[in-house]
């Protein structure tokens, strides 16, 4: 199955929390049905980057045909001056590609961070009433716990009960949790111990709000699409030829 890319909406094994993978089919399938990551699209992205293989490619295939030309008339100096131009060929596609790419790059950050700037999500009274109950239950827990332990599964139990929640009622959810972080902050002082508040902020970030994330998909669509030339550029400069493998 061909590769996907996909957003995480939550943090799995190595795949920290919203940030923009790149996995096989199959892994992918296992994510995304687990409600755990969701596919997205980087754009032309992949496009100028096979326009750049695509010229490598040629040019590795040239410069073969040049290097083991046996013709009595291909002197060495021909070949030096092939090679070059051939060089040169892929040199100003990779940089044509780069080019364009990053102005459409800068294009489409600037466009998901003007909808991440204007997305709202609607929140109901209920919905509302639901997050301060959610805090409430949380904060009770945590001010209930006399070790590190119980604080602990008082975090554990919370951060469980927030993925419950949707998009509204954990947004709502973000007013009141500064509150319950700093009650952890001042059990771990109390108990001299450091026990993570990382999940119960994890969950409460967990919204599948694509209008809201589109600014974090965007800080992340790579830079540079030229990635064989400019490995190349950096062995011929170096070296002062460019290896046979190249």
């Amino acid at each position: 199955m061909a590769n996907q890319t996909l957003f995480m909406y939550q943090g799995d094994g190595d795949f920290q929390q919203h940030s923009v993978v790149t996995v096989d089919g199959k892994q992918a399938k296992q994510l995304t049905e687990a409600g755990k990551a969701v596919e997205v699209s980087l754009g032309d992205y992949d496009s100028y980057r096979q326009q750049v293989k695509d010229a490598h490619k040629t040019y590795g295939k040239a410069r073969e045909r040049i290097k083991e030309s046996d013709h009595p008339s291909v002197t060495d100096e021909i070949r030096d001056y092939e090679i070059k131009q051939a060089y040169k060929t892929f040199e100003q596609a990779a940089k044509q590609a780069q080019d364009e790419w990053t102005v459409k790059r800068q294009e489409m950050q600037a466009e998901a961070k003007a909808k991440a700037a204007r997305a709202t999500v609607n929140v109901s009274q209920r919905e509302k009433q639901t997050s301060e109950q959610v805090a409430s239950r949380i904060a009770l827990n945590i001010a209930q716990a006399t070790n590190a332990s119980q604080l602990s599964a008082a975090i554990r139990q919370g951060s469980d009960d927030i993925r419950y929640l949707n998009d509204a009622e954990k947004t709502a959810l973000q007013g009141e949790l500064m509150g319950v972080l700093s009650q952890v902050d001042a059990k771990n002082e109390k108990f001299d111990s450091t026990v993570s508040s990382r999940s119960l902020v994890s969950s409460t970030q967990d919204v599948r709000n694509m209008d809201l994330l589109a600014g974090k998909v965007a800080d992340q669509i790579p830079n540079r699409v030229d990635l064989e030339y400019r490995r190349v550029k950096t062995v011929k400069e170096g070296l002062g030829v460019v290896p046979k493998s190249l």
